[in-house]
């Protein structure tokens, strides 16, 4: 089951996974584990607490021009909480399964490059 989240940016909105990236000069600033980072902020935007989080892989943007490098994580044992979402934040959550989030891919309503890699990722390599 893919949870992932609809954002409304510039009039437009965005089908992306949560926690899509942590960029790594916020790691190295905040001198946090990642996997503090990654679970404060899946709780912040989805209200799911992680009972355990596995890195699924890494990848950069664009590495011709940002140094900016994505951190892809799966959540186990999840139990809902109250989400928080940062002033302003318009976060809708739907629940999906893994190959309608495949298929969403094909017909062009997920479209955000992170979410993208991170879900082929996942049904690809995940075990």
């Amino acid at each position: 089951m893919a949870a992932y989240i609809v954002r409304r940016l510039m009039q437009a909105v965005m089908v992306m996974l949560t926690v899509g990236f942590i960029a790594f000069m916020m790691f190295n600033y905040i001198g946090d584990p990642i996997n503090n980072l990654v679970g404060r902020e899946l709780q912040e935007e989805t209200g799911y607490l992680a009972g355990r989080l596995k890195l699924l892989g890494q990848f950069f943007t664009s590495p011709g021009i940002l140094t900016e490098r994505m951190f892809a994580f799966v959540a186990y044992d999840l139990e809902m909480t109250s989400a928080a979402p940062e002033p302003g934040e318009q976060i809708e959550l739907a629940l999906t399964p893994l190959a309608e989030a495949i298929g969403m891919i094909r017909t062009g309503q997920i479209v955000d490059g992170k979410t993208i890699a991170t879900l082929l990722m996942y049904e690809r390599f995940s075990e």
